[in-house]
């Protein structure tokens, strides 16, 4: 991290390879003119000569990175329950290994490990990232203290702490409503986050999980949820509702995205599809977690937006870069296809499409005019990336938190240094 180097108000970054605009246009000899914390020109050839000028010869310049889904919580427990046997209860509420062991921490702790999280993620080339947080109101007020100051944007999806919310009768009959003790909890979560996630559409009874999304809609508050990850999702829901999970979010809670969908049909891919629902995937906790590769291809090939999310901090480093890295080789050893997915689509993933998905794509997401100056300067002189025949390809296939040289958070410098010449 950065603590000292201050950029000037207005300057342009020069004589490096810029991928601009949404659509990653590689301009290779570019230039970003920076005011404010805003990018206000972008174009080939040396840029204004009346501004503060940084050249950045063999470097790239890149939109920085959106991680649209963690779980930041979990950040002390790195590796619990590594190996266990399949069945072993990690992650869900109440029993699960991890709501153990977080409730059993010092509160400072866990505010201390998430913050560290962040740190990783800023130091990464992440500018933003979106939280399921557990643990209530007070989980979000924890978080919340956990990024405080820090060059990044945190969106925060507040969760229920009571749960289960329905007996087993009420979950069969699925005609209950939230009881009151349900709809205060969510008030006061939205009251401090910015958005509600249920966990998953089997949380709530479908009156239940409307009534929630309408509660997040009014008070103009984002909502998303996972939906699709194991068979169980499926399976559950259709025997106490006759429909799916993906169905039923699709028609109660119309998510502004949804996350994994791991398990998938294209059945499902199509109802979100149509339901205009975006889909963050987390390819590495999936298949850590032994539930397989994510279906980015299908989802992809049937018009869906797709972008990358690092899940739990327990089980993944928070470093989405990691995650197209990962997606790129896997799913060419399952296709046998090495042109599969291209490494434009997947260098989307991490920036454009997530920033869509979250509904932030008019501040982050490209270097394009009239945005946010979030940008990550590749040095790709470093060995590692150095003699690239295709260098969109390089940085999603090879680069390193090591190969970015700073990354930029509102026009200054989040992590790393730029190479500025001392000013009297």
């Amino acid at each position: 991290m950065s603590e000292s180097q201050a950029l000037p108000d207005r300057y342009v970054l020069t004589g490096c390879a810029v991928l601009a605009g949404d659509d990653l246009d590689y301009l290779e000899d570019g230039h970003v003119v920076v005011e404010g914390g805003t990018i206000t020109a972008v174009g080939r050839g040396s840029g204004l000569a009346d501004v503060e000028r940084i050249e950045l010869p063999g470097r790239t310049i890149v939109p920085a990175f959106l991680n649209g889904h963690t779980h930041l919580g979990d950040s002390s427990l790195k590796e619990l329950g590594f190996g266990s046997p399949p069945g072993t209860n990690l992650l869900w509420h109440p029993d699960g290994l991890r709501f153990q062991h977080m409730q059993e921490m010092d509160r400072d702790d866990r505010v201390a490990s998430m913050r560290n999280g962040v740190l990783q993620m800023i130091s990464s080339g992440t500018v933003l990232f979106a939280d399921f947080r557990e643990g209530g109101a007070d989980g979000v007020r924890e978080l919340r203290e956990a990024s405080a100051g820090l060059p990044i944007t945190p969106l925060i999806f507040g969760r229920l702490a009571t749960n289960p919310v329905f007996s087993p009768d009420e979950f069969a009959a699925n005609t209950a409503s939230l009881p009151n003790e349900g709809v205060s909890e969510i008030e006061e979560i939205l009251d401090v986050a910015d958005g509600y996630s249920p966990v998953w559409a089997n949380e709530l009874t479908d009156p239940a999980l409307s009534e929630a999304a309408q509660m997040s809609r009014d008070a103009s508050k984002r909502l998303a949820t996972h939906a699709g990850e194991t068979p169980l999702y499926r399976s559950l829901s259709l025997g106490r509702t006759g429909h799916t999970d993906v169905e039923r979010i699709a028609q109660h809670v119309h998510p502004d995205f949804v996350v994994h969908m791991t398990s998938a049909t294209n059945a499902d891919i199509d109802t979100t599809v149509d339901a205009g629902l975006p889909i963050i995937m987390c390819p590495r906790s999936q298949e850590g977690l032994g539930a397989g590769l994510p279906p980015m291809v299908a989802a992809l090939r049937a018009g869906a937006s797709v972008g990358f999310g690092t899940d739990n901090v327990m089980l993944t480093s928070p470093e989405v870069l990691a995650e197209a890295q990962y997606y790129l080789f896997a799913s060419r050893g399952r296709t046998g296809d090495t042109a599969v997915v291209t490494a434009d689509q997947l260098l989307r993933s991490l920036t454009i499409e997530t920033a869509r998905a979250l509904g932030v794509e008019d501040t982050f997401g490209s270097i394009t005019p009239g945005k946010g100056a979030h940008l990550v300067c590749f040095d790709m002189r470093h060995p590692n990336l150095k003699n690239s025949m295709d260098p969109v390809a390089t940085i999603v296939s090879r680069a390193t938190a090591g190969d970015i040289e700073a990354t930029l958070y509102q026009g200054q410098v989040a992590a790393g240094v730029l190479p500025i010449e001392a000013r009297p």
